[in-house]
């Protein structure tokens, strides 16, 4: 099941990357950027089950921490890709 998840992201990215580069209005690239970005963190979330597992287990500052690093991790591998090619 992860490598479906790897292959979501990267069609993900290659959707976002087409969508980028069409120079679309502020207003619907935010309409975009929003959902790539929470796909990304829905399919990031759940590729790594066993961290999720261990989170559990710990206190809440620490999850907190995971939650917030995850958020920022799927938001740099919204743009990143783009705008290292673009």
């Amino acid at each position: 099941m992860n490598k479906l998840y790897l292959v979501l992201i990267l069609i993900l990215q290659i959707v976002y990357y087409f969508a980028t580069s069409l120079a679309l209005p502020k207003n619907l690239f935010i309409l975009i950027w929003f959902p790539v970005w929470a796909c990304n963190y829905y399919l990031l979330y759940n590729l790594f089950p066993l961290w999720k597992n261990y989170m559990k287990s710990k206190s809440k500052s620490v999850r907190v921490f995971y939650y917030i690093g995850l958020f920022i991790l799927s938001g740099v591998l919204t743009n990143g890709p783009t705008e290292i090619i673009g």
